[in-house]
């Protein structure tokens, strides 16, 4: 796959095919916005009925009384949605509901662009990009929590712009678009954790578009730097607060309980 979307760059007309132009962009936003409000609107879906909600909405309040820790007794709490909550209920209050769900429908509806200009970066043909794009936009999974005050749609709408970014990168070895990968796969992480176990795929696929190993080398070192200087001040209030470089999320330790236990081996396949 890098080999085939790998590519010089010459022209400005091949640079304007990267991306989906202006009128392209000003009906797939409309028509995402459109759909998503529509979703968010008639489907039934209470706001605050996304998943892990009650543990979000306490800890945001937790925030505006002035105690920043995310840790539960299990394990620490990825940061960037509870205090991106926590930001619209200072500002909004009691309504703070409205404007969370139409933030997040307007990310998502801007990473409708993103999705549609990867397969732009990829394939060359505007019909598939414009084909992505509509279905995007009417991707149920992507409806159903597009609205909730749940990290599921911040996470996937920055981590869509992300591989757009990463894919540019492929195409035109552009630094400024492997820079704007690692800032966006960085509040990806903060969202949700568990995307650090891809971060040596990533350092890999710089290793295969860059033929020269020096500039790899600089590549690499921009990526790791990005995602370092931006998880710093979280992983440093938890060494301090909690005694752990915590840079996201610890995930919670009984994953590996569950995942190493003949009982629950038993339980699960052959269930009583």
């Amino acid at each position: 796959m890098i080999q085939y979307i790998r590519r010089e760059v010459h022209t400005k007309q091949s640079k304007k095919n990267l991306f989906l132009n202006n009128s392209e962009i000003a009906k797939f936003i409309i028509l995402s916005i459109i759909v998503r409000l529509s979703w968010a609107i008639y489907s039934g879906i209470p706001v605050d009925s996304g998943p892990d909600f009650l543990r979000y909405d306490d800890f945001s309040n937790n925030i505006l009384n002035g105690n920043l820790n995310l840790k539960l007794d299990s394990f620490i709490v990825a940061p960037l949605f509870p205090y991106l909550l926590a930001i619209f209920k200072h500002f909004s209050g009691e309504l703070w509901r409205y404007p969370i769900a139409i933030f997040q429908i307007i990310i998502s509806s801007i990473a409708t662009i993103f999705f549609a200009s990867t397969s732009l970066v990829i394939f060359e043909k505007r019909s598939i990009a414009i084909t992505s794009a509509i279905l995007y936009s009417l991707s149920l999974p992507t409806l159903y929590f597009v609205h909730t005050a749940s990290q599921e749609s911040l996470f996937q709408s920055i981590l869509v712009i992300a591989i757009y970014f990463i894919t540019r990168f492929c195409a035109t070895q552009e630094r400024k678009s492997l820079l704007l990968f690692s800032i966006f796969f960085t509040l990806a992480l903060l969202t949700k954790s568990h995307i650090i176990l891809s971060i040596p795929l990533w350092c890999i696929v710089i290793f295969l578009v860059r033929k020269d190993t020096k500039k790899a080398l600089i590549d690499l070192t921009i990526t790791l730097s990005a995602i370092f200087l931006i998880t710093l001040p979280y992983g440093l209030y938890n060494l301090q607060a909690n005694g752990m470089y915590v840079i996201s999320s610890s995930g919670g330790g009984f994953h590996f309980l569950t995942g190493h236990n003949d009982d629950v081996y038993e339980f699960i396949v052959n269930t009583p």
